[in-house]
C-alpha cells in the first residue's frame, strides 16, 4: 500500500473509510442513527451552547471508538484468518470494551443533560 502523497487522496480514503463503516458495520450505523436521534432531541430541548459541547464530544467519542474498534477486528482477523488464539480474543474483547465505555459514558452525559429538561416537560 502507497503512503499518501497529499492532502487530497488522504481526505478520499479517510471518506472511503467512513462510507465503509456506514455501509459495513452495525454498531457504526446504530450509532449515527442515535447520534442522529441526539442532535434533534437537543435541538428541540434548546440545550444551551456548553451542553451542546459535551453532547457533539460524546457522539464524537462513540464514533470515534467504534472505528478503531472496527479496525482492530479486521488487524485481528486478517493476521490469524480461521485460526483461534487465545491474544486475537483478548484484543478484540478489549476494543469491544473500550466502545463499551465509550457508549455508556455518553449515555451518563445524555442522562444528565436531557433527563431534567425531560421532567421539566412532564
Amino acid at each position: 500500500m502507497k503512503k499518501n502523497k497529499n492532502f487530497i487522496f488522504a481526505l478520499k480514503n479517510a471518506l472511503a473509510g467512513l462510507i465503509f463503516g456506514l455501509k459495513q458495520e452495525r454498531n457504526v450505523q446504530y450509532d449515527f442513527v442515535i447520534a442522529i436521534f441526539v442532535v434533534l432531541l437537543s435541538s428541540y430541548l434548546k440545550i444551551n451552547k456548553v451542553e451542546w459541547v459535551f453532547v457533539i464530544f460524546s457522539i464524537g467519542l462513540v464514533l470515534i471508538v467504534e472505528y478503531l474498534n472496527s479496525a482492530i477486528e479486521r488487524c485481528v482477523d486478517l493476521a490469524i484468518g480461521s485460526n483461534f488464539h487465545e491474544l486475537a480474543k483478548q484484543a478484540k474483547d478489549a476494543g469491544a470494551s473500550a466502545a463499551l465505555i465509550a457508549a455508556l459514558t455518553s449515555a451518563i452525559v445524555g442522562i444528565m443533560i436531557f433527563l431534567p429538561k425531560l421532567i421539566k416537560l412532564l
